[in-house]
């Protein structure tokens, strides 16, 4: 009869802490898938931001570049140009100084008829 009591307060406090030791692995469980899920947020959000630093980079390289291309043809335009307009003046220049040569040479006696000398 003495022995009942003691038997069922070691079987009562072996429940308990049974009871605490199965509440502790739930808990620790549900930290770790917490865990988890945070890790795999965290992962997925990662590689989101990577993506969008690497679409970024792409977007600012193609504007560099069609910048680039932009300043290229301008020069270009700007290069036809120059040309055009120096040919345009060389022309403008010469189409009056040709004839004008030719005929102070012939006024100076650089070229004459051979049959009348």
């Amino acid at each position: 009869l003495e022995v009942k009591p003691i038997v069922e307060t070691l079987v009562g406090k072996t429940v308990e802490q049974a009871l605490i030791e199965v509440a502790e692995e739930e808990e620790l469980a549900e930290i770790r898938e917490q865990q988890r899920e945070y890790e795999e947020t965290r992962n997925a959000e990662l590689i989101e931001l990577q993506r969008l630093e690497e679409q970024e980079r792409r977007l600012r390289a193609e504007k560099d570049r069609r910048m680039k291309q932009a300043q290229e043809a301008l020069r270009l335009e700007q290069d036809v140009a120059q040309k055009i307009a120096a040919r345009a003046f060389a022309k403008a220049y010469l189409q009056d100084l040709v004839p004008s040569v030719f005929n102070n040479l012939r006024e100076n006696g650089y070229f004459y008829d051979p049959v009348e000398h």
